[in-house]
């Protein structure tokens, strides 16, 4: 069976057959074939044969040239261009009438060609002359050449795209002409979107043209002009889609709003101001043309307005989605000359522009966007939302103290009534009680989009009057509570939670009210109203914390506490996340005043309390951790005795679960949550203690429960989770108690080089990792431990690799040896790191310094980003120590220069190839930095290796490697000069896929 009948059986498995692995399997082979060279002439041929499943195999075919000039272009000699594109015309012409999808991945294909083919001068001629009549076939390619050449994907050189996209621009009015023609015959839509397509290019070669010149001696004159003859020779096609604007029904209104929206950026420009927040010259030529865009587009607005306000009466969504789109893209693009002329603020250079008429049309569009805001569909409503926040963003940012205060004066009307219209769209709709939890998940994004809003409102119009209008609705909410008419209260305190950061600026009055009110709720509330209320009291707690009054404070601290308490032990237990995340962060900014009595006995009974409900455990950890801030601030002797209090239970649980055999059937889970939990105490608890006290409460805690650690991982040795979380005590607790804790270290240490040996996880290294990093020097018993800890450890991870060291080990086997254990390797090499830093002459002149540094070159070339992160911080950490050379013997210089000479060799090599593209192109940074550093470790040698590394590179790739070894070895070449060579290789050697 030659090629082509195989891709048409396999197409036929994957299309019609029902084993989903024959489908998987035809899936994979198609794959293979699209990226192997045969697949340009099987596909041509089939395009070429007529057969019963035309379409399909016809489709696959046209789609897989498409994607091999796209990706492979390279593999094409350069003498079969012109063939290519003679056969794509040719198949073009004879589908020129049939299938749309068909012809749509012929025409990508021709395009692509077009883009990347620097010998074909004249590609819309040759089609349009070999098309002939067949319009359809025309409009689809001219519709997607520009987005080719506009599109970075396309790997194409530099230089290239901008002789393409230049040669494109300035063909433009001839097909623009075209296109007025074609008018006349093909659908508006069609010709729209190819109209879009050329004016989006002529915009981007415009906004190229202006970036060139900062600030043009003209004042912008030759900018306007340009934006005024493109818009010229384009007026027709123009007005085409201002007339479909008119006609929500048909199909060309969308293209015809993202025409327009292409129009107003245009025409708007770019916004820019100068150091001191006024407009600059820069700034003042933006605003003109800004104003000359209003101008422009007004009437088409001032008529477009009551069309928004139909539609929304009408339920004409799509139509309305789209008016809603053009108002707020208008309104960002000319944000700033909205924020100066409503502001009163324009400088004297742009006045003159900006007269009445204008500054009243400014008006009429921010309320046009008010409107769109307004809309019942939160995703229609949602489009506006962003014009809100370039506006504060302008006002906030880019004016002075003295403007500044006269322009939120004058916007604070137009914030305020957003406030009322995000607080109204913040009420769950009457239907909510039938939505599935994906419904619920939009609604709640929408919400805190409006959150934001309200906060840029506040930013604007101030807290005080923001938040005052929100407490507002939200004691309107409680006056019909009940009622039993529960949404009102529940999207006003949403907007109220929002607010919780601008507190400061309100009047303590109106918070105190709406706290108190809150916190007086009925526990038979709705429990969408307890979960929004609890959240909204403890996001005030920061603001309850700055009250001056002590005595105050503390009575209202308490009553958001007790309320928050009251919802945890209520009926529904719906409410207890929002509650036990509430009593987290009350805890937090009031600690210092719950670090007394009887607040400290309240939440310990809390806590104990709470072990009779059906929590989560992530809740109780959340419990666990606002104690934790509050036990850190108490004397060392009453943390004590609180930490014991709660970690008993704890311990004396997770004894018992592991206490004889396995833990039974499910009560893995349980243990997971109570390491959890005590993972969350030592985490937290913070406690300073002075550095003479012989202990520390959380080293005391790591003594009482280590004999119950050790019975879990006899228990769960094998549990990869459960592990994880033992280690997490260890580590925190090693942490928390630093030196404190040294005692008592070897024995842990001692215990995990065990454990490590049996069950390999790599959490137990980074235990010792902590060790290193927290306690290297604190005393030679210490160091010892770590040391045989660490050397115990190493000779289980060599053995891990064996296959390294087989004598018959291709590279294959090298690297499925090593990618076996990325884990491992990860915190490994980190932890190998520390010891270098802390221990550096003992390490080098070990028995495992040498297997390590072997291990370094191999791992370069690994897949797994993390293990391969971890080996090249590694190899920096060896450079750095060889380029400093501090605090060493000669003895240990010897070994350090010797290890460099014989690693960096090879790691440029594996270094290189990665940068070539056999690792992904987010490596090539941190590559490029680990062989500069070879280069700057060894001056005399380091240049050599890396020159001598493109050796390993096929002879396509060593042909275009220069200019990177160039930047690399270069003493006086600057980071982005290295980087910009790298990346050029890398690209080069990636898109023709030279390695």
């Amino acid at each position: 069976m030659d090629a082509g009948q195989t891709v048409i059986r396999a197409l036929h498995v994957l299309l019609h057959e029902a084993d989903p692995h024959a489908k998987r399997a035809a899936d994979e082979w198609l794959l293979r074939f699209q990226q192997a060279p045969e697949a340009w002439q099987t596909a041509d041929q089939l395009l070429h044969t007529p057969m019963l499943d035309g379409n399909e195999v016809c489709y696959f075919a046209a789609q897989t040239i498409r994607t091999k000039i796209w990706n492979d272009f390279e593999q094409l000699p350069e003498q079969a261009h012109a063939s290519l594109r003679d056969s794509l015309l040719s198949h073009l012409e004879q589908r020129a009438t049939g299938a749309n999808a068909i012809l749509t991945q012929l025409c990508l294909a021709l395009a692509c060609l077009a883009v990347r083919m620097s010998s074909w001068e004249q590609p819309i001629h040759d089609v349009h002359a070999r098309l002939g009549m067949a319009t359809r076939a025309i409009l689809e390619f001219l519709t997607v050449l520009p987005e080719c050449a506009l599109d970075s994907k396309l790997a194409v050189e530099r230089g290239r795209r901008r002789v393409v996209r230049a040669s494109l621009s300035e063909t433009a009015p001839h097909v623009y002409e075209l296109l007025v023609h074609l008018g006349a015959s093909e659908p508006p839509v069609c010709v729209l979107r190819c109209f879009l397509s050329w004016f989006r290019l002529s915009a981007a070669e415009l906004a190229h043209a202006t970036s060139q010149t900062s600030a043009p001696p003209d004042g912008g004159a030759a900018v306007s002009a340009a934006v005024g003859n493109a818009i010229a020779r384009a007026n027709p096609l123009v007005q085409l889609a201002m007339e479909e604007l008119f006609k929500p029904d048909g199909d060309g209104f969308e293209v015809a709003v993202d025409v327009c929206i292409e129009l107003v950026r245009l025409l708007a420009g770019e916004s820019g101001g100068d150091g001191d927040g006024g407009p600059s010259s820069g700034g003042d030529m933006a605003l003109t043309r800004q104003a000359t865009a209003l101008t422009h587009l007004g009437p088409l607005l001032d008529r477009l307005r009551p069309q928004l306000h139909a539609h929304v009466e009408a339920g004409d969504e799509d139509a309305a989605r789209g008016l809603c789109r053009l108002f707020a893209e208008t309104g960002e693009a000319c944000a700033p000359l909205l924020v100066h002329a409503l502001g009163g603020v324009l400088p004297p250079t742009v006045s003159g522009v900006v007269d009445g008429a204008c500054v009243e049309r400014c008006g009429m569009l921010v309320q046009a966007i008010l409107a769109a805001s307004a809309h019942p569909t939160h995703e229609i409503a949602e489009i506006s939302f962003n014009f809100w926040y370039v506006a504060m963003h302008e006002i906030t940012t880019r004016l002075d103290d003295e403007r500044r205060a006269a322009v939120q004066t004058a916007w604070a009307p137009a914030y305020l009534s957003l406030t009322h219209v995000l607080v109204r769209a913040m009420v769950l709709p009457d239907d909510s009680d039938s939505w599935g939890a994906d419904a619920f998940d939009d609604f709640r994004g929408f919400r805190y989009a409006c959150g934001d809003g309200l906060a840029d409102a506040a930013k604007v119009a101030g807290g005080e009057a923001v938040l005052g209008a929100v407490v507002e609705s939200v004691h309107a909410g409680l006056l019909v509570l009940p009622t039993g008419a529960w949404r009102l209260l529940d999207g006003a305190l949403h907007g109220a939670k929002a607010l919780a950061p601008h507190a400061s600026s309100a009047r303590v009055e109106q918070v105190a009210s709406m706290l108190g009110a809150i916190c007086a709720l009925p526990l038979s509330s709705s429990h969408h109203v307890l979960h929004t209320a609890t959240l909204c009291t403890s996001g005030y707690a920061p603001w309850l914390h700055g009250l001056p009054d002590r005595d105050v404070r503390l009575d209202r601290v308490g009553r958001v506490l007790q309320f928050a308490t009251a919802c945890l032990h209520g009926a529904d237990p719906r409410i207890a996340p929002a509650a036990c995340t509430a009593i987290k962060n009350i805890c937090d900014a009031c600690c210092e005043d719950l670090a007394a009595e009887p607040w400290c006995t309240q939440l310990l009974a809390l806590v104990l309390g709470s072990r009779q409900l059906a929590l989560e455990s992530a809740d109780r950890v959340e419990l666990l951790q606002g104690c934790g801030y509050v036990f850190s601030l108490l004397p060392v002797e009453a943390a004590v005795r609180y930490l014991e209090s709660v970690a008993s239970p704890l311990l004396a649980r997770l004894g018992e679960l592991c206490a004889e055999g396995a833990p039974p059937s499910g009560s893995s889970v349980e243990v997971f949550a109570l390491l959890d939990q005590i993972v969350a105490l030592v985490r937290y608890c913070q406690i300073s203690v002075p550095e003479c006290a012989e202990s520390h409460p959380i080293a005391q805690l790591l003594v009482a429960s280590w004999p119950v650690l050790c019975v879990v991982h006899q228990r769960l040795s094998r549990d990869s989770r459960a592990m994880e979380r033992l280690c997490r005590v260890l580590k925190f607790s090693l942490r928390s108690a630093t030196h404190h804790a040294a005692a008592f270290v070897p024995a842990v240490l001692d215990a995990l080089a065990g454990w490590f040996d049996a069950d390999a996880h790599s959490c137990f290294l980074y235990v010792v990792h902590v060790a290193a990093s927290s306690l290297a020097g604190d005393s030679p018993p210490v160091d010892d431990a770590i040391f045989a800890a660490y050397a115990r450890m190493s000779a289980r991870v060599l053995a891990l690799v064996q296959p390294l060291n087989a004598e018959a080990a291709g590279a294959t086997a090298l690297l499925d040896a090593l990618g076996a254990h990325p884990d491992v390797l990860e915190d490994f090499f980190e932890l190998s790191a520390v010891m270098l830093a802390r221990y550096p002459a003992v390490l080098l002149h070990s028995d495992r310094w040498q297997p390590l540094a072997a291990l370094v070159p191999p791992c370069a070339r690994l897949q797994h980003k993390e293990a391969w992160r971890a080996s090249t911080r590694f190899a920096e950490r060896l450079l750095g120590a060889h380029t400093k050379r501090v605090d060493m013997t000669a003895a240990t210089l010897s070994v350090l220069d010797a290890t460099v000479a014989h690693v960096c060799p090879p790691l440029a090599c594996e270094l290189l190839i990665g940068i070539a593209g056999v690792l992904p192109a987010s490596r090539t940074a941190p590559s490029c930095a680990v062989l500069r550093a070879i280069v700057d470790s060894v001056p005399e040698r380091g240049a050599e290796w890396v020159r001598g590394a493109c050796a390993v590179l096929p002879p396509a790739a060593q042909a275009e490697v220069g200019p990177a070894i160039e930047a690399i070895t270069r003493a006086n070449a600057t980071e982005r000069e290295m980087r910009t060579a790298v990346d050029a290789f890398s690209d080069v050697c990636r898109r023709r896929r030279l390695v």
